[in-house]
């Protein structure tokens, strides 16, 4: 993306692009976990997970719950990125990150906004990675589209906890509430006939 002569680059890991150490005008960007309106697609993983357990196709939650990961809001990391096009410093990097918290506590902010009670069920991680194991093998033979898998299954066994205070400073970057985003999001899903 162009702004201000800087380009902001989204990447996974924590290394210094090339073009930056080569002395362009460069600016990296670091999401939390995304989630918000748009496409159901496996990046968006939290909002799959919401609808599914609005229309009762969610087992249960993928482990204790216990793990912290970083709820972003979609709309914060788009405002985050022209905060980083109009005032990033070159070759800085910054966390554009949401509340930091459990599954278990995201479940249990969705019942507050909807009513329905959170899973009571935890799936062990051992569990869990040998049925998604099943279903990537399935959809492998069939063509289908399996509703997990084992490699997602990784994802849960990680903190993702991050914090913004950098970009909060330095870009004016600001985190809406996850009971908030959550209230936006399931009133999408229930506006798009998702829940």
């Amino acid at each position: 993306m162009r702004g201000t002569g800087a380009f902001c680059i989204a990447q996974e890991s924590l290394s210094r692009p090339k073009a930056a150490a080569g002395g362009q005008d460069v600016v990296t960007l670091f999401p939390g976990v995304v989630y918000g309106p748009g496409d159901l697609t496996d990046g968006n993983l939290v909002v799959k997970m919401v609808a599914d357990h609005l229309n009762g196709r969610l087992p249960g939650i993928v482990g204790p719950g216990d793990r912290l990961w970083s709820y972003t809001y979609v709309e914060d990391v788009a405002v985050g990125h022209v905060a980083a096009l109009e005032r990033g410093a070159r070759g800085e990097r910054y966390f554009l990150c949401g509340e930091n918290a459990t599954l278990t506590t995201l479940f249990e902010l969705v019942r507050q906004v909807t009513g329905k009670a959170p899973p009571s069920l935890h799936i062990p991680f051992a569990a869990a990675a040998g049925l998604g194991f099943l279903l990537f093998l399935w959809a492998e033979l069939t063509g289908h589209p399996p509703q997990f898998t084992h490699r997602e299954v990784g994802v849960f066994r990680e903190h993702w906890a991050l914090s913004s205070a950098k970009a909060e400073r330095e870009l004016g970057y600001r985190i809406t509430p996850l009971r908030e985003g959550l209230r936006r999001t399931v009133e999408w899903l229930k506006d798009s006939g998702g829940a």
